[in-house]
């Protein structure tokens, strides 16, 4: 890898690739004392990156606090990042004339706009007064860095690069809404359903034909959040088969079914959690124990709700299941729908998530309950209606034993 003195970037709406160039730069061995982000300016038409920039460059602080001459990092604008006059002007006031002379200067152009990489590039390339310019980008095929002469220069930056979840999602200005949620109490309830997916064939759809999700809605059409919201059919129903062995796998003090699946009074009056587990939470649960435990080396990170300060107080975004291989981001959804319709949603949701956050780097995983054929319908469908792209995984009813789910996973991510 090249030597340097000045590195230079350019920030874009997903300065993640900038925060990984940088963050390997800083921590291999050569001599950076500055650090130049290129952004736009906001105007008109013109999208403004001067936030992502100030983000990016406070998680750097973050993670290199020994390097305290490096800051603050120099931010420099563009007027117009379509306007090649401009950008050549913008950069020949701001950034060349103040560049010591005999500087080495290193260039990667992996973020911005394709105007701004151009522009950049023959602008540097061209200018005087530099002793050595390089050039690079960071391949989001192979995950390394490539460098215009030399060709690839770096290992694959998922195993040297570790960015936490929380880091990524600050750099878009967004920010963890809801907290940890402890759900070991509802450590027999995950073992029933993991017996109806591992050891009795059929069971799970068993289940689901037996477990009617109306019987426990209050008038609004929501799971009920406390017993008073039950309607009365409900308390008047006699419930049988895996759905009453749902029910004896419950916290005994939420059990509204006694064990002849006729309704009792609960001695928690408070029924949203048990409610919302039955429903799906159970499948959140299932696949990160799972796979946290078949990819010990990735990080794993589970329900998370995602907002911006300025949203609506009940705007907000959440994914099920988050796995980080280093700086690789992979989204999963998990629903126990089975019909298409449903499924293809949460999948276009998942996707564009993952993609916002994790940039095309990203991945995203669609767990399901749909049979094998509808599965393929499906992934090809999300292929097809997203440009090709190859990013989305879909699973179904047949991946979701233990085994199976890591293999498909492992096959996906490599």
């Amino acid at each position: 890898m090249r030597t340097f003195d000045r590195l230079v970037l350019l920030v874009g709406t997903n300065p993640l690739p900038n925060l990984v160039v940088a963050d390997y730069f800083l921590k291999t061995p050569n001599s950076v004392e500055k650090i130049y982000l290129i952004h736009s300016e906001s105007r008109g038409y013109q999208k403004g990156t001067l936030e992502e920039a100030i983000r990016l460059e406070e998680i750097l602080k973050e993670r290199h606090s020994d390097r305290k001459g490096l800051f603050p990092l120099q931010k420099i604008s563009l007027s117009d990042v379509s306007n090649a006059r401009e950008i050549r002007q913008d950069l020949k006031d701001k950034l060349l004339s103040k560049l010591p002379n005999g500087c080495k200067i290193h260039l990667n152009y992996t973020g911005g706009t394709k105007a701004m990489g151009i522009h950049v590039y023959d602008t540097l390339k061209e200018a005087r007064g530099i002793s050595e310019k390089s050039f690079s980008y960071l391949d989001a095929r192979t995950f390394r860095i490539v460098d215009d002469d030399k060709g690839i220069t770096t290992e694959d930056l998922r195993d040297t690069t570790k960015i936490t979840f929380s880091e990524m999602i600050r750099l878009h200005g967004l920010e963890r809404k809801n907290k940890d949620k402890d759900t070991s109490e509802f450590s027999d309830t995950l073992n029933f359903f993991k017996s109806l997916i591992e050891i009795e064939k059929d069971s799970l759809d068993t289940y689901f034909n037996d477990y009617d999700r109306k019987l426990f809605e209050n008038k609004k059409g929501g799971l009920a959040e406390k017993i008073k919201d039950l309607k009365e059919e409900t308390k008047q129903t006699q419930i049988s088969g895996k759905l009453l062995e749902a029910f004896k796998a419950l916290p005994e003090d939420w059990r509204f079914f006694d064990s002849n699946g006729v309704y009792v009074e609960p001695k928690d009056k408070n029924i949203k959690s048990p409610l919302m587990y039955l429903d799906g939470i159970w499948l959140e649960d299932y696949v990160y124990e799972v796979l946290k435990e078949g990819y010990p080396d990735l990080d794993f990170y589970k329900n998370w709700e995602i907002k911006k300060e300025e949203w609506r107080p009940d705007s907000k975004f959440e994914i099920d299941v988050i796995a980080l291989r280093g700086y690789q981001l992979i989204g999963i959804s998990c629903t126990t729908a089975d019909i298409l319709s449903l499924c293809k949603s949460k999948g276009f949701e998942i996707l564009l998530r993952t993609r916002q956050i994790g940039g095309d780097e990203a991945k995203a995983v669609l767990v399901t309950r749909l049979p094998e054929d509808k599965v393929v319908i499906l992934q090809a469908s999300l292929i097809a209606d997203t440009a090709g792209s190859d990013n989305i995984l879909v699973l179904g009813n047949k991946d979701l034993k233990r085994e199976q789910l890591i293999e498909r996973f492992k096959d996906f991510i490599k």
